[in-house]
Protein backbone atom coordinates (compact mmCIF):
# COMPACT_ATOMS: atom_id res chain seq x y z
CA UNK A 1 0.00 0.00 0.00
CA UNK A 2 2.84 2.45 0.81
CA UNK A 3 3.79 5.13 -1.86
CA UNK A 4 2.71 7.42 -4.45
CA UNK A 5 -0.83 7.92 -6.44
CA UNK A 6 -2.26 10.09 -8.46
CA UNK A 7 -6.29 10.25 -8.84
CA UNK A 8 -9.34 13.02 -8.93
CA UNK A 9 -12.45 14.12 -6.92
CA UNK A 10 -15.51 14.89 -8.32
CA UNK A 11 -18.98 16.74 -7.12
CA UNK A 12 -22.03 14.78 -7.67
CA UNK A 13 -23.61 17.85 -7.88
CA UNK A 14 -23.85 19.25 -11.53
CA UNK A 15 -24.39 22.55 -10.36
CA UNK A 16 -21.28 22.51 -8.21
CA UNK A 17 -18.96 21.40 -11.09
CA UNK A 18 -20.94 23.85 -13.38
CA UNK A 19 -20.09 26.78 -11.33
CA UNK A 20 -16.35 25.46 -10.57
CA UNK A 21 -15.96 24.77 -14.69
CA UNK A 22 -14.32 22.30 -14.06
CA UNK A 23 -15.44 18.81 -14.34
CA UNK A 24 -12.82 16.88 -11.91
CA UNK A 25 -9.96 17.88 -9.22
CA UNK A 26 -6.78 16.36 -9.11
CA UNK A 27 -4.89 15.14 -5.90
CA UNK A 28 -1.46 13.29 -5.21
CA UNK A 29 -1.59 11.30 -2.14
CA UNK A 30 1.92 9.53 -0.86
CA UNK A 31 0.84 6.71 1.88
CA UNK A 32 4.20 7.14 3.67
CA UNK A 33 2.79 4.78 6.95
CA UNK A 34 1.38 1.29 6.66
CA UNK A 35 0.81 -0.35 10.31
CA UNK A 36 -1.86 -3.36 10.32
CA UNK A 37 -4.37 -2.32 8.40
CA UNK A 38 -4.14 1.27 9.27
CA UNK A 39 -2.34 3.40 6.55
CA UNK A 40 -1.52 7.42 6.49
CA UNK A 41 0.24 10.09 4.80
CA UNK A 42 -0.10 13.21 2.82
CA UNK A 43 -1.87 14.95 0.11
CA UNK A 44 -1.75 17.78 -2.18
CA UNK A 45 -5.09 18.89 -4.51
CA UNK A 46 -4.10 20.60 -7.88
CA UNK A 47 -4.46 24.44 -7.69
CA UNK A 48 -5.33 24.39 -11.58
CA UNK A 49 -8.10 22.12 -11.30
CA UNK A 50 -9.17 24.26 -8.27
CA UNK A 51 -8.21 22.19 -5.46
CA UNK A 52 -7.67 23.33 -1.89
CA UNK A 53 -4.20 24.83 -1.56
CA UNK A 54 -1.64 23.45 1.18
CA UNK A 55 -0.52 19.99 2.11
CA UNK A 56 -3.18 17.72 3.94
CA UNK A 57 -2.87 14.75 6.11
CA UNK A 58 -4.91 11.21 5.22
CA UNK A 59 -5.60 8.45 7.75
CA UNK A 60 -7.35 5.47 7.26
CA UNK A 61 -7.63 2.00 6.63
CA UNK A 62 -6.91 -0.89 4.40
CA UNK A 63 -7.76 -4.35 4.27
CA UNK A 64 -9.29 -7.15 1.96
CA UNK A 65 -9.40 -4.79 -1.11
CA UNK A 66 -11.30 -1.89 0.99
CA UNK A 67 -9.56 1.53 2.11
CA UNK A 68 -11.15 3.91 4.20
CA UNK A 69 -9.70 7.13 4.95
CA UNK A 70 -10.00 10.96 6.33
CA UNK A 71 -8.58 13.67 4.23
CA UNK A 72 -7.72 17.03 6.21
CA UNK A 73 -6.61 20.10 4.46
CA UNK A 74 -4.85 22.77 6.15
CA UNK A 75 -6.80 25.58 4.89
CA UNK A 76 -10.32 26.19 5.08
CA UNK A 77 -11.96 26.90 1.53
CA UNK A 78 -15.73 27.39 0.37
CA UNK A 79 -16.83 27.84 -3.31
CA UNK A 80 -19.00 31.20 -4.07
CA UNK A 81 -22.13 31.73 -5.82
CA UNK A 82 -20.25 32.46 -9.19
CA UNK A 83 -17.85 29.17 -8.70
CA UNK A 84 -14.99 31.28 -6.94
CA UNK A 85 -12.36 29.70 -4.29
CA UNK A 86 -12.31 31.30 -1.21
CA UNK A 87 -9.75 30.58 0.52
CA UNK A 88 -9.60 31.05 4.84
CA UNK A 89 -6.11 30.51 5.91
CA UNK A 90 -5.83 30.89 9.47
CA UNK A 91 -9.12 27.65 9.82
CA UNK A 92 -8.63 24.22 8.92
CA UNK A 93 -10.87 22.63 6.04
CA UNK A 94 -13.90 20.27 7.38
CA UNK A 95 -12.71 16.46 7.13
CA UNK A 96 -13.49 14.63 3.46
CA UNK A 97 -14.33 10.70 4.80
CA UNK A 98 -13.34 8.30 1.63
CA UNK A 99 -14.57 4.69 0.96
CA UNK A 100 -13.67 2.86 -2.06
CA UNK A 101 -12.71 -0.44 -3.53
CA UNK A 102 -9.17 -1.74 -5.64
CA UNK A 103 -10.62 -2.78 -8.31
CA UNK A 104 -7.40 -3.91 -9.79
CA UNK A 105 -3.53 -3.70 -8.16
CA UNK A 106 -3.06 -0.22 -7.44
CA UNK A 107 -6.24 1.26 -9.00
CA UNK A 108 -9.11 2.71 -6.49
CA UNK A 109 -12.07 3.92 -6.88
CA UNK A 110 -14.88 5.45 -4.36
CA UNK A 111 -16.87 7.65 -2.43
CA UNK A 112 -16.38 10.86 -0.50
CA UNK A 113 -18.45 12.82 1.34
CA UNK A 114 -18.59 15.86 3.55
CA UNK A 115 -20.95 16.13 6.67
CA UNK A 116 -22.60 18.85 7.44
CA UNK A 117 -20.77 21.06 9.73
CA UNK A 118 -20.47 24.77 10.37
CA UNK A 119 -17.13 27.66 11.88
CA UNK A 120 -17.04 30.87 13.45
CA UNK A 121 -14.95 33.65 11.60
CA UNK A 122 -14.37 36.30 14.28
CA UNK A 123 -18.03 36.99 15.02
CA UNK A 124 -18.86 35.24 11.34
CA UNK A 125 -20.86 32.17 11.13
CA UNK A 126 -19.71 29.86 7.91
CA UNK A 127 -22.22 26.71 7.38
CA UNK A 128 -20.71 24.00 5.35
CA UNK A 129 -23.18 22.70 3.31
CA UNK A 130 -22.80 18.79 2.83
CA UNK A 131 -21.34 17.66 -0.36
CA UNK A 132 -20.53 14.28 -1.80
CA UNK A 133 -19.25 12.57 -5.08
CA UNK A 134 -16.47 10.26 -6.47
CA UNK A 135 -13.13 9.73 -6.45
CA UNK A 136 -10.38 7.40 -8.42
CA UNK A 137 -6.72 6.91 -7.12
CA UNK A 138 -3.73 5.13 -8.99
CA UNK A 139 -0.31 4.29 -7.82
CA UNK A 140 2.71 5.20 -9.96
Amino acid sequence: MKGNYRGFYKYDSERVQKKLGIDRTLFNIEITETEGQAISGLVEDDLNTKGTPGVGSVSGKFHGGNISFVKQMPVSTSIGPNGEITTHPNRMHPKIYYEGIEVEEGLFRGFWKMKFGFQFFGIFLQLFIPASGTWEMQRY
